[in-house]
């Protein structure tokens, strides 16, 4: 014993005088990082928005051609982060109809992941109509500027979607504006919008219904709008107008366009539907007349400064980068180079499934400059988008953790290097890792750190080399790196690995500053703020429309009833989508279908005509809403589901903190026997839900090294999962002199209760552990108390405590180190622990003393603990130490001097109360289950069937290694009452907590969500 602790000590030596390992005394901020980067990189509600969104406009766009919208980037590969003052980008990728052969693709010589498009090198029908640079290649600003020749239906929709705008709630100033990006464009969304200026000014006047029903008038008056095509777009504003919500704060589609959609429905405007007379409006004067005439006192900025940036300040922003792309027809020749090098290769990563998959996905080019000798007007880049989503899709929850690390790093410690050694660098150098890295390396947080600086150092040996070749073709990624950039990233990225969680810590402690944040946006785009809001008539928002639907009159052939079908078959794919229900299956959602696509359809001769129609549309989809209500509350389920359940279920620091304790327990009682405690249940399941108010409990299985031969178990006749254990059924010497039952049987109790016959060590800390106490914290009172559950026992801790009745008291009193010494010295007297035990003890006490914290409130050991470590050391106990004179103290007045004679007064009840219940108030709650286990030795005969059926069976889970990884997992015999004729003294039931672990671990992100619902609907 002397020489564990004489270990113990060196090991503090070595930490605390030579701080050789810091990232052990960082070691709870380095798990406590890692589940803030999970919680920022958990799916969002808005999430799957944008992914509907998408799939919506994909649906429309599909009627006219084949151009496309997809969510793409860290969105979709769940590598996202959002902090509290920034919540990323997401990034879409608009997808041209123009496919783009791969023969035609010439490769740069220094950087062969750029490209140059040469129309020349085959017959292509839709490219050989497009502007071209130098006789023969394509015009890459056709893609970057979504020009109407390569974009015939996107480009409207884009148009109205990033349109500047300037909104106002209760406590903020939220804009929109547009930034070009590399490659694309960005729409940035500001919430605290102010000028750095104070002086700049915003005018924002309010929508005059009459003036843009003027503008309308005009715009159209020159328009090559048909009339079928406007007969449309009336009868979409009146379909609107009825679905107005009362607080148009709720809609963005109202807040932007509330103003024009009135107007479109506004009666005077027959003449406008029914025939135009052209030149009857000047252009000009109806474009005009409600723009002020004083620029300056709206804030127009003067010619020539439309590409200057301005300094906003902000409190929290967002963003949306719109990428054009061209599709790569064809398969790229580096794929089958990247495939063969993976396949002949022994690497851990990726899977030949995954390989397969990216190999026949989709490619892209892009409209981006080349990092070495650019030529804007015809540089494209390839895009592996599609692969990058793959290959995502494949990381283990470790590895994704990693990778978060990555980007936490190059956000914070490297942000000043983060324009030229971006996260797309930092990803490639992963993939890389990750072929030479075992999953098991990930399992567990040093195992995660220590992947982490396999990352960092490839990256450095790439920097060294300035080589970082790109993971699909041979083609260096960082070949724009100057050498004196490269030793001074390489000097950071040192540093890193030298203390990873103190750089970390520049990430993490960024959050901290509640000012205004700093940006800087073109000042183009506040000019056209200015005047889009300052402009009553709404000039901008009624072009924007107006150019879309010309656009889609084109695109439908001037057939309106195209484009009728393609917003009614859109509504269904969103019903769809949105409720998991397929309209045209259903004879009544096809009918509401069929009315809404006559409505529009219809050139309506009477406003009374089209009102009656409106009611039907109406009294249908109140209909549906009434037989359906999943469908109107299907946002709030999604909200539930992604968002609070999500959050409720989240893994914690103080679950880490859990199994740690479990795991040092273990390992010391491994010196006595084989003694175990382990954490399982819901925690370690992922399907543990935490309130606001109430936290859950741990569940902790307190393992007996008493085994339990399977053929001692006598199944319940009622319930077989219930059994008594025979004792006289097996020669067994650790049964033999235990309690037993009706002769045979062993007795229940043993386990209940932590009997020191089966728990020789646990017991003894058990009971330390699970002592009642009562603290103090600035705010509350906390109490711990113990309940009696089955199985086993609970430590219940309340926060907030108070009794119900107000006239009962709790007397806390300080504690008397003297007293303390007295009560130490009288139960040494009496004790048989020998004279080495007592001098470890000492010493214990003295090295406890020495790491006492300056404040104690951090420290529960101390808060619990600290007057009895401070009394153990007293020099006055020296005769404890050096040897014990029997009968120098009395017992009884050694006990009991301290005690108040009053019993009331200090809060002692009375005998007889202990087994009486006291209602009590709290503000919140936790708990912790210990339950008591023996484990089972040998097979059990179910586990032998319940195998066969699943191996003979075409279930879809769980899968064969799930099947044989539960087959040889430990089970146990806990004790507790059988459901039909209980019997308390011989009941146990068996537990097979291993095999729900695995099979919870088998368990998708979907299926989680499912349980933690069904827990939900309990405690609901």
């Amino acid at each position: 014993m002397r020489l564990l602790f004489g270990d113990i000590l060196s090991v503090f030596f070595l930490v605390q005088v030579l701080g050789v390992m810091p990232f052990i005394v960082d070691h709870d901020k380095a798990k406590h990082y890692i589940e803030v980067l999970r919680e920022q990189s958990r799916v969002v509600k808005n999430d799957w928005r944008q992914h509907n969104y998408c799939t919506f406009i994909s649906s429309f766009a599909s009627h006219f051609g084949n151009e496309r919208c997809m969510v793409v980037g860290s969105t979709t590969e769940r590598t996202r982060l959002r902090s509290r003052r920034d919540q990323g980008d997401y990034d879409y990728l608009i997808i041209s109809d123009v496919a783009i052969p791969v023969e035609t693709l010439e490769y740069s010589k220094d950087v062969p992941c750029f490209v140059h498009i040469n129309v020349d090198k085959t017959p292509s029908a839709q490219l050989s109509n497009l502007s071209v640079v130098d006789g023969k290649y394509l015009n890459a600003s056709l893609l970057k500027n979504f020009d109407d020749s390569v974009f015939k239906i996107l480009r409207g929709i884009y148009d109205v979607i990033t349109m500047p705008s300037l909104t106002r709630s209760d406590d903020f100033i939220h804009i929109k504006v547009n930034k070009e990006v590399k490659p694309g464009h960005n729409q940035a969304h500001f919430t605290g919008f102010e000028y750095l200026g104070k002086e700049q000014g915003y005018i924002q006047v309010e929508a005059d219904i009459k003036a843009i029903t003027k503008q309308f008038r005009c715009l159209l008056d020159v328009s090559d709008i048909s009339r079928d095509m406007i007969s449309v777009m009336r009868n979409i504003f009146f379909l609107l107008e009825e679905l107005r919500p009362e607080n148009i704060q709720n809609s963005l589609t109202f807040q932007t366009f509330g103003a024009l959609i009135e107007a479109g429905t506004d009666e005077t405007l027959t003449w406008l539907y029914d025939g135009r007379s052209k030149g009857s409006c000047d252009k000009e004067s109806c474009n005009n007349d409600q723009i002020p005439e004083d620029p300056k006192a709206e804030g127009n900025s003067s010619p020539g400064t439309t590409k200057e940036l301005v300094t906003i300040l902000f409190d929290f922003k967002s963003g949306r980068d719109f990428i054009p792309a061209f599709p790569i027809k064809g398969i790229l020749p580096c794929l089958d180079e990247w495939r063969s090098r993976l396949m002949e290769s022994k690497s851990f990563w990726p899977s030949r499934e995954a390989i397969d998959r990216i190999y026949e996905s989709e490619y892209y080019v892009i409209a981006k400059p080349a990092i070495v000798n650019p030529d804007v007007r015809k540089d494209f880049c390839i895009g592996f988008n599609n692969a990058e989503m793959i290959l995502s899709s494949t990381f283990s929850d470790g590895q994704r953790l990693c990778f978060l690390l990555l980007k936490s790093l190059q956000k914070g410690y490297l942000k000043e290097f983060s324009e030229r050694l971006t996260s797309y660098h930092w990803k490639t150098a992963f993939y890389y890792t990750l072929e030479t890295t075992e999953l098991e390396m990930f399992a567990s947080h040093s195992g995660i750190f220590n992947a982490l600086e396999k990352v960092l150092s490839f990256m450095v040996t790439c920097l060294e080399q300035r080589f970082l070749r790109h993971y699909f073709i041979n083609s260096n990624l960082i070949a724009h790196l100057l050498e004196e950039e490269c030793r001074q990233i390489i000097s950071s990225i040192q540093a890193i690995i030298s203390d990873p969680v103190k750089a970390l810590d520049v990430y993490f402690f960024q959050e901290k500053d509640d000012g205004k944040l700093v940006d800087q946006i073109p000042n183009d785009q506040i000019e056209d703020l200015k005047h889009q809001e300052g402009d009553s008539s709404r000039k901008t928002h009624a072009e924007a429309i107006l150019s879309l639907v010309s656009r889609l009159q084109i695109g439908a052939g001037n057939d309106s009833s195209k484009f009728v079908a393609a917003i009614v078959d859109t509504l269904a794919v969103a019903v769809k989508t949105e409720a998991n229900f397929d309209c045209y299956a259903n004879e009544f959602c096809t009918g509401i279908l069929k009315i809404i696509g006559d409505y529009l359809n219809t050139n309506f001769r009477t406003a009374e005509d089209r009102k009656r129609k409106l009611e039907c549309i109406s009294f249908g989809a109140g209909t549906w809403t009434a037989v359906m209500p999943f469908i109107v509350d299907h946002d709030k389920a999604k909200h539930y589901i992604l968002e609070v359940l999500r959050e409720q279920s989240c893994v914690v620091k103080n679950d880490w903190r859990q199994y740690n304790y479990c795991q040092f327990i273990s390992s010391f009682a491994s010196h006595f026997g084989n003694e175990r405690c382990m954490v399982v249940g819901s925690t370690t399941e992922r399907t543990r839900l935490r309130s606001r108010r109430d936290q859950g409990d741990y569940d902790y299985l307190i393992i007996s090294d008493v085994a339990i031969p399977v053929e001692t178990l006598e199944y319940s006749k009622d319930v077989p999962c219930f059994v008594h254990i025979n004792g006289n059924k097996t020669h067994n010497t650790q049964l033999s002199n235990l309690s037993v039952v009706d002769g045979k049987y062993l007795n229940a109790s043993l386990l209940k209760y932590f009997d020191d016959s089966v728990f020789k060590i646990i017991r003894g800390i058990y009971d330390v552990i699970t002592m009642p106490s009562l603290r103090r914290s600035k705010d509350y009172i906390h109490i711990k108390v113990n309940k009696e559950v089955k199985p086993g026992d609970n430590q219940a801790r309340f926060s907030g405590f108070e009794y119900l009745d107000k006239d009962q008291r709790y007397i806390q009193v300080e504690a008397d180190i003297k007293a303390i010494t007295k009560q130490l010295k009288s139960l040494f007297a009496e004790s048989d622990i020998s004279k080495d035990m007592i001098s470890v003890m000492s010493n214990i006490f003295f090295l406890l003393e020495e790491l006492r914290p300056e404040n104690i409130q951090n420290s529960l050991t101390f808060q619990t603990f600290g007057a009895l470590i401070e009394a153990g050391m007293d020099k006055t106990l020296t005769s404890l130490y050096e040897g014990r004179s029997k009968g120098s103290c009395d017992k009884e007045s050694c006990n009991n001097d301290q005690i108040t004679k009053d019993p009331k007064t200090e809060g002692n009840s009375s005998p007889g109360t202990t087994k009486e219940l006291v209602t009590i108030l709290f503000d919140y709650k936790s708990g912790r289950d210990f339950i008591p286990a023996f484990p089972i030795k040998g097979a059990l005969p179910c586990l032998v069937e319940w195998r066969s059926r699943l191996m003979e069976s075409k279930s879809f889970w769980p899968s064969r290694e799930a099947i044989d990884r539960i087959y040889e997992s430990e089970c146990y015999v806990i004790a507790k009452p059988a459901i039909v004729n209980p019997d308390v003294r011989k009941d146990f039931c068996i537990g097979f907590n291993n095999a729900e672990m695995i099979l919870s671990s088998t368990f998708s992100d979907g299926q989680r969500q499912r349980q933690r619902q069904r827990v939900f609907r309990t405690i609901d």
